[in-house]
């Protein structure tokens, strides 16, 4: 049956972008604590934390976006 085949799609996205949010949160806490803070300041590691950011913050986006869209016709 394809609406069970969809719901199931959405339902591995949508467990997809519920690990990728827990990465984003983790990377955000911490880069933005203080030890982060320092150690990203020490190292020079401020381009590469931006980098990893957007990264995850678009896959975030993408996984967004095809579980919205999963099942719908194109």
């Amino acid at each position: 049956m394809i609406s069970h085949r969809v719901a199931k799609a959405r339902e591995a996205l949508m467990w997809q972008r519920q690990a990728r949010a827990a990465d984003l949160s983790a990377t955000a806490q911490e880069t933005l604590s203080a030890p982060g803070i320092i150690l990203a300041r020490t190292m020079g590691r401020g381009p590469h934390l931006t980098r990893r950011f957007a990264r995850l913050s678009d896959d975030l986006a993408q996984l967004d976006a095809r579980a919205q869209t999963a099942g719908e016709p194109i």
